[in-house]
Order: structure tokens, then sequence, then C-alpha cells
């Protein structure tokens, strides 16, 4: 504000006052008349009434410049304090108290202290300390409490104020940062989950420059942030797939989303991987699409996994029957040659024992073979006998082998099974062949030389001995070459016959060995009459071990 000017020195009035008191004639005034005089008085008194109305208006903008500065301080968004040398509140404007929760008279002579929370306590006395023995201002960040108990986060700026008698004031600035802590906080957040996650996730510019790249793009694609951040994204993609990138990025610029893309991407030691990847548009605070974000996951082992079940359900579904049973052996899962195989449907057998198919014909010892080999070497493979449905007993090739976690627990057992009626019919008939004659059925020469040599093992062994009995046709030759060789197989097959059913001497086990005795009711000398030849039995065969001390 600026004063007006003065027509006539101050000085100069106050003297002629003093003078015209005094009675004397003041220097410098000359013998006037008094209406002069009086004009001149009229004239100092409008001036000091216009100075009077100066200061008057002077005081009234002093007075509105006061409130507004108060209202500035009162209502700013800041929170302002003012601090003693000891740190006790000695002024707070409006918006502290807000701050605080508190009424503003209940601030003053409180320790600034009491509000800070215990876990920034010692950081406030350092930050004041420092401001105190400080021309400058530092900054600082604290987490307070309000009245009310809740706690909130301030950056402060504080500045020592100096005065004329020696001391000082701390005047502090505090900004409510509540929200961008927790803003950091979340962000923090999103960046561990980010840097957890096992995905990928790459976000790029329109033009394909990467921006971010998290430690599993780094996993998957074996390239380092520093390496791939400021680069093109184009790196990663096969020449013959980059019209992906197009295709996409189209759809992406028009807000789309498009998830679950699987394609092939290179890593940095150029071999091709499997992915599947979501991408996302990354849009400004006007809703301008201005760049992608993508979380690709690595799905090679996927793929092989997938592929190994397509080969697996193609074996499934072989000539081969098939059972897949959990732990204790109950059937989760077979397939159609099991069925055909056992008799039961899928829907008849699934949730059954594998108990079931027993046949009855194998002992204890035997499963436990069976179940000692799974549990010591994971697996056993042989031959058994089980049961169809019907009832039927078969034999079967069975491979079971177990299914283990990477802790070694077992989970699943898969059996293998194959039919092998026909094959064993066949090994018995291959047997039959090689073994006993064709014609009679008794055994043939090979069989009666090992099972001699048996006989005489054995008996080399046990001192006792053996007796070897020959059993010869009378008139056989005659016979044989009158009538032809089909009628003398005839007769042989029919001798063959009756002393199978009706053998002459029976083997009687005894504290000795055996014995031979002749069968009850048996003729000693039975006779057959053919075309006129009468044959009587003088001899068979009976191979046997007995005592030495029988006659």
């Amino acid at each position: 504000m600026h004063k007006k000017p003065v027509q006539q020195d101050s000085d100069q009035l106050r003297r002629a006052a003093e003078a015209k008191l005094a009675g004397e004639q003041a220097p410098g005034v000359s013998d006037r008349s008094a209406d002069e005089l009086l004009h001149e008085l009229q004239v100092h008194q409008a001036q000091l009434e216009m100075q009077n109305e100066n200061l008057r208006e002077a005081h009234l903008e002093m007075e509105a410049s006061r409130d507004r500065y108060v209202d500035l301080y009162d209502f700013s968004p800041i929170s302002y304090l003012t601090l003693s040398s000891a740190g006790t509140i000695s002024e707070a404007n409006l918006t502290a108290a807000d701050m605080f929760v508190a009424e503003r008279h209940k601030l003053i002579k409180r320790r600034f202290a009491n509000f800070v929370v215990p876990e920034d306590i010692e950081r406030w006395h350092l930050y004041f300390l420092c401001v105190k023995q400080s021309d400058e201002q530092p900054n600082c960040e604290l987490s307070l409490r309000r009245a009310d108990g809740c706690s909130f986060y301030v950056h402060l700026n504080a500045r020592r104020m100096d005065e004329g008698s020696g001391g000082y004031t701390v005047r502090i600035a505090l900004t409510d940062i509540t929200e961008r802590k927790q803003q950091e906080l979340e962000l923090r957040k999103f960046k561990a989950i980010i840097e957890s996650s096992d995905d990928a996730i790459i976000s790029k510019t329109l033009d394909d420059i990467i921006v971010s790249w998290n430690h599993s793009a780094e996993k998957i694609f074996g390239y380092t942030a520093q390496e791939a951040i400021g680069h093109s994204i184009l790196m990663l993609i096969p020449l013959d797939r980059q019209n992906e990138e197009v295709e996409i990025l189209a759809r992406i610029t028009r807000g789309e989303r498009v998830e679950h893309y699987e394609t092939l991407r290179r890593h940095k030691d150029g071999r091709l991987i499997d992915i599947s990847t979501t991408f996302s548009p990354i849009q400004d605070i006007n809703g301008k699409v201005i760049g992608t974000s993508k979380i690709a996951r690595d799905i090679t082992e996927h793929k092989h996994i997938e592929n190994e079940l397509r080969i697996a359900a193609t074996a499934f579904n072989s000539h081969e029957g098939m059972a897949i049973t959990d732990a204790k052996g109950t059937i989760l899962r077979v397939n159609q040659a099991y069925s055909k195989i056992t008799g039961y449907a899928a829907e008849e057998i699934t949730g059954q024992n594998q108990r079931i198919l027993k046949s009855g014909r194998h002992d204890v010892s035997f499963y436990e073979a069976m179940w000692d080999s799974i549990n010591n070497t994971g697996a056993w493979e042989g031959e058994i006998w089980n049961r169809r449905k019907n009832g039927e007993v078969y034999p079967e090739h069975l491979t079971i082998a177990a299914v283990k976690t990477s802790d070694g627990v077992v989970v699943n057992y898969v059996s293998t099974l194959t039919d092998i009626t026909l094959t064993k019919a066949a090994e018995d008939e291959i047997k039959h062949l090689a073994f006993y004659d064709p014609l009679t059925g008794l055994p043939n020469r090979r069989l009666f030389n090992d099972r001699l040599s048996q006989v005489m093992s054995a008996s080399r062994r046990s001192g006792l001995h053996g007796a070897l009995i020959f059993l010869d046709l009378d008139n056989f030759k005659p016979l044989n070459d009158t009538h032809g060789h089909g009628v003398g197989d005839l007769l042989l097959i029919e001798t063959a016959a009756y002393y199978t059913l009706n053998p002459p001497l029976i083997p009687i086990e005894t504290h000795h060995g055996f014995q031979l005795k002749p069968a009850t009711g048996y003729n000693s000398k039975p006779t057959m009459r053919y075309s006129g030849v009468v044959i009587t039995p003088l001899l068979f065969i009976w191979l046997s071990v007995f005592s030495s001390s029988m006659t």
C-alpha cells in the first residue's frame, strides 16, 4: 500500500502550532489576517482528515490481507505445524487439525512425537535433530497415528525459523501420502506376483518394443531382462510365424483380448518351444491403446505329454487286455480287449478288485511270490490261471507294473494280459507229439529213455533198485503181414487203450517206498481174439523205484 503526498511539512506544522500556543510568532509565518489563518487551519484539517482516511483504508486493507492469509493458512490443502525447539506444537492450521482428527486447541502444546507410530519414532528424532542443526529443508516420510487410533503416512518438509531473541521454531508442512503408499504397496504386490509367476509376463509397445520382462520370461525364452528390454519382440518369433503378430495386433488395437493362443516361439539357443499366450491391450487414462501385455506359458512338456497320452491311448486299445487299478487293486479302467478276454464289461468290472478273476488254482505262496516281486522290482511277469465271468478257467500271460510318484509311493498298477488258451493247447499238442506215440498215445522212445535215465540216476543216488518190464504181443507179425498194417495198427490202439484203463499192476506207497501189486479183479490171463489170433499178455511196461528188500 502507498501513502498519498502531504502538502506541508509536518515538522513545520508542529513548530507553528507550538509557537501559537506560546504566544509567539512562528518563523516563516507572516502577519496575516484572521481569515487567512482560518483558511490555513481548514486546509490543514482537510489534510489531516485525508491522512486519517488513508490510514483507515490501509488498516482495512491490512485486516483483509490478514484474513486472506489466515484463510490461506487454515484452509490450505497442506497441513502446517509450528513446533518449538522442544518439539511441542505451538501453531496448527485447520487442515492439520482435520488430518489428526482433533480440534486445533487440543493439538497445541502437545509433543509431535506423541503422534508418531513406535516403529518410526527413532527416525523422527533423527530427522528433527537434523532440521534443528541445519539451514536446509530435508524431507522425511513417517507413519503417524490420528487421535482416533488410525495410522496414516505423511511426507514432511521442515525448516528452522530463527527468532530475534536468539531462539527458533520449526515450521513443518505435512502432506498425506497414504493413498500413494497404498498404491506403492499394491504395485509392490503386483510386481511380486509378476516375478513369482510361472508364466512369462511381457509388455511391449505397439511397434513391438519390449518394455517389461519378468523372471519367468527369462527362464522360458533364455534372454535376461537386460537383453530383452528395448529390443523387438520379433526376435522370439520364427519367420514363418511373424504374420501372427500382425493379426493379433489388429485385434489388440480394436481393444480385443486374445486368450490361450497356441503357437511356436524361438528360445535364445535356437530351439522352438510350444507356448500358450494371452494378449491384452494396455490403455492410457483416455482409453487409447498404447501397448500389449502378454502372458505366455511354456506348454512344450504339456504337448509332449499329450502326444504320449495319444500313444498310450492307442496302445490301451490294443489287442492285449489292459487294466488300471489304484494302489489297493481296485479296477479304475479297462480296455475292450480286457472285457473280451474276461467276459466282464467295463461298467461291470470298474470298482471291483482284481481278486474277482481268481481261479483258485494257485496257492498263497504263488501270490506272495508275485507281490514280493512287484514290491521289490516294481513289476511281475508270468503265466497265471484266471476265471472268466462265465466260470471258465483259462490260462493267461500277465504283466503287472507299479506306477509310482517321484517320492516312490505306489499310486496305480497297470496290468497287461493275454489269453494263452490256444497257445497252451498248441504247446500241449507239441509236447504230446514230441513225447507220445501218435498212434497209441503211449510214451514214445524219447520219453521212455528220459524216464529210464531219471530212474537209473535216482537208483544210483538212493541205492535202491529199479525194474524194467516189457509187454510183448504174440503173433503180431503174422497178423500184420496177413491182414495189413491197418489191422495191426488197430490192434496196437486197442491193446494200449485196454491196459491204460485196466493196469495189471498198481503202485502202492509203503514205508519202504512203492510196491507193485495186482489190480483187484484183474485177470492175469485175459484172452483177446482178433481175426483168429489169440493174444495173451505176457509182460507189460512199468517203471518204478522200489525197496531192495522187496522180492
